[in-house]
């Protein structure tokens, strides 16, 4: 999958209520964003809820995801991601950018 897709780089993320700065972290992933890559998640643990802009009749639509899970949210689209009531996620995390992680803020998000 890395060499068909071009994934450079991954990365293991692990949140949980004892992770340092962890609202600070969520502040940033609770924004509305998109990036210019898809964003790709394995859940290894735990549960989290990925917020993710459809169609304009659909509007944002939540995907819970858990253990097993991996979900791929396609470049540019607006979405945003939380904890669940456990607070506790760990994923693995796939990037074509070699900076990982970049989120680009959407101005205008359009939640209701």
């Amino acid at each position: 999958m890395a060499a068909r897709r071009g994934y450079k780089i991954w990365d293991v993320i692990t949140l949980s209520e004892s992770t340092p700065n962890l609202e600070e972290l969520l502040q940033k992933f609770e924004e509305v964003h998109t990036h210019s890559e898809d964003e790709i998640r394995a859940i290894v643990g735990g549960k989290g809820i990925f917020i993710i802009k459809g169609s304009d009749e659909v509007g944002y639509f939540n995907v819970e995801l858990e253990p097993g899970d991996v979900i791929s949210v396609p470049e540019n689209t607006p979405h945003f991601f939380t904890l669940m009531d456990n607070k506790q996620i760990i994923a693995v995390r796939l990037f074509v950018e070699e900076n990982g992680w970049v989120a680009y803020p959407v101005a205008n998000p359009g939640l209701n």
